[in-house]
């Protein structure tokens, strides 16, 4: 990595050019757009702390087009103050590559390209440069140049990236073509002091019940001197803890200074019943340090794939409601029903009915211990069940 040369101004205001906080995430600092493949990017880290770049990704939108044809996935830590640079894997073998971090197909801009940084631990676009799906001709004009045949470094006064051209086209200063003296190192003026913030997301939002697990990630920018702690709870959804998943609400706490992402699995119990598909609903809260909550909720769907497959044909068109229930249960079924019995988690009988109809059958469990039970039930020469919880 490289580190970046820093400068200290007790007396500064930063103008509101964007919602974003100041020096709070990534942003790019440099830009090539040099002869033949020598096209380099540098992205800047303005934080207190080292950010892993596993969460961030290049996108490049060539000739106004308004999908990527690029992507390109960071890797690695970033150190506070410090500069990470891509460049084209076919740049200068003296001038440019022995100097980069990486290469990437993402460097293969001619002028008239937007290039954005993404982070996808939050879902927050950084910061564009150029505008997507606009085809400018030949270039972008900056002050002094453009964005074809320069090379363009941001402003000591730029803490942060711009996603709106308008604001971010005062924010370059350019030079000459091939003019590689500017990378590795990059200077701002002071940050005001940025307080954490915390985020959870899923790396799934629609999950098999087979599939055993996923994972929520808990990530934290801006790591001070203090350690840093949130409370992750369940805080709705329709599946339930116990017989659907498993998870314990905890505190999790980042380390003085640490930035290493906190995973926490959320293990799937396959039940073999089927059943409507359910949801989980997970919540990052109480923050402590003084952070504030980036991105606060994930909520992920769980889809049964038991369905069908367990012997229930479409002819029995069973319905049990209300579900969860406080005391009269109600099941609707297309053809007659021959029995029905209510079993508890050990698989012990509660209640048995005999029944020789179709339509809606009322069942009283009011004197039931809230819980789980199973309900099944014999239609035909069918045998279905269906879970519920009682309240």
């Amino acid at each position: 990595m490289k580190i970046f040369l820093h400068r200290f101004f007790l007396l500064w205001i930063l103008p509101a050019a964007s919602l974003a906080q100041p020096c709070s995430d990534l942003f790019i600092s440099e830009y090539v757009e040099g002869s033949s493949f020598n096209k380099v990017i540098e992205i800047y880290n303005p934080t207190t702390g080292t950010i892993l770049l596993d969460g961030y990704q290049l996108l490049l939108y060539s000739n106004g087009a308004t999908v990527p044809s690029f992507n390109f996935k960071l890797h690695g830590p970033l150190e506070s103050h410090g500069v990470y640079l891509v460049s084209h894997p076919q740049a200068d073998s003296l001038l440019v590559l022995p100097f980069v971090d990486t290469t990437g197909l993402v460097c293969n801009w001619n002028g008239d390209d937007a290039i954005a940084l993404v982070n996808n631990n939050t879902g927050d676009t950084l910061d564009i440069l150029g505008e997507i799906g606009i085809d400018p001709g030949a270039s972008w004009p900056v002050p002094g140049g453009s964005t074809l045949d320069h090379s363009l470094v941001r402003t000591i006064e730029t803490q942060e990236g711009a996603i709106d051209w308008l604001t971010g086209i005062e924010q370059w200063v350019s030079f000459d073509q091939n003019d590689f003296s500017h990378l590795g190192t990059h200077t701002i003026l002071d940050c005001p002091a940025a307080n954490p913030e915390i985020s959870i997301v899923s790396d799934s939002t629609s999950i098999p019940e087979n599939a055993g697990s996923f994972q929520l990630k808990i990530s934290i920018l801006n790591p001070n001197t203090g350690a840093t702690s949130g409370d992750v709870k369940v805080t709705g959804g329709t599946a339930t803890q116990g017989s659907d998943y498993l998870f314990t609400d905890q505190t999790i706490t980042f380390p003085a200074n640490g930035f290493e992402p906190i995973i926490l699995p959320v293990e799937i119990v396959s039940d073999g019943f089927s059943e409507p598909d359910e949801s989980i609903e997970i919540s990052l809260q109480n923050p402590t340090n003084g952070a504030t909550i980036g991105a606060a909720v994930v909520i992920v769907k769980i889809i049964d794939d038991d369905g069908l497959d367990n012997g229930e044909p479409d002819i029995v068109n069973l319905q049990v409601f209300p579900n969860p229930v406080i005391d009269r249960l109600y099941i609707s079924t297309a053809i007659p029903v021959n029995s029905i019995a209510i079993e508890n988690l050990l698989g012990e009988t509660l209640l048995g009915i005999q029944h020789n109809d179709s339509g809606r059958i009322e069942v009283n469990i009011k004197e039931f211990v809230p819980g789980i039970y199973f309900l099944k039930v014999n239609a035909g020469e069918n045998n279905l069940t269906r879970k519920i919880l009682k309240y």
